[in-house]
């Protein structure tokens, strides 16, 4: 079973899973890692005042299990809006952001995958919240993007069961922030 979460992380670097699962390692707690956690903890009172929330149910850190998609989440934010379904996630520390990255979109459409399959009603769009720049990206959820998806949960599933070792990420600029860099550099 894996998680959304390394849905985002492969998308940054197809290494990534390979460190954590097949080699076990656990990156060091880093300032930033720490300051996103604390970050995800408090934004819930303020995140209810959003526009996006007008007429909404919400609920946060939805926990999220799919047998059939061998994936699994604890999603930000859950909005139901009349019939829909709209999975939010919210970025911190994204400040030299400005269009959202395929990563952080990858990682919306797993949790949109997974909204689907527990609930039985399709997603047609999600949000990326950049809550430091208080920015909101709608992002339309098509089959192109639920393939790559797919795609991606594949591709971490063969990493892990057959010990496979991927190609470092393509754009190397990435690396340096890389919570696996001491483990990775050199090889």
């Amino acid at each position: 079973m894996i998680d959304c979460e390394e849905l985002r992380q492969y998308a940054y670097c197809p290494r990534i899973p390979y460190w954590h699962h097949v080699l076990r390692l656990q990156p060091p707690s880093t300032f930033k890692i720490r300051r996103g956690k604390k970050f995800h903890q408090e934004i819930w009172k303020k995140a209810r005042r959003w526009k996006i929330f007008e007429n909404c149910k919400a609920d946060h850190g939805v926990l999220l299990y799919s047998e059939k998609l061998g994936l699994k989440g604890k999603l930000d934010i859950l909005l139901e809006c009349e019939e829909n379904l709209i999975p939010v996630e919210v970025k911190y520390g994204s400040k030299n952001v400005s269009i959202p990255v395929f990563s952080h979109i990858i990682q919306l459409v797993g949790y949109s995958l997974l909204v689907e399959d527990v609930f039985k009603r399709k997603v047609r769009y999600g949000f990326i919240v950049y809550a430091d720049r208080n920015k909101l990206v709608k992002i339309s959820i098509d089959e192109k993007l639920r393939r790559k998806a797919i795609s991606i949960i594949n591709e971490v599933k063969k990493i892990i069961e057959k010990e496979y070792f991927p190609a470092v990420a393509e754009r190397r600029g990435k690396c340096s922030q890389c919570e696996y860099f001491y483990a990775c550099k050199g090889v």
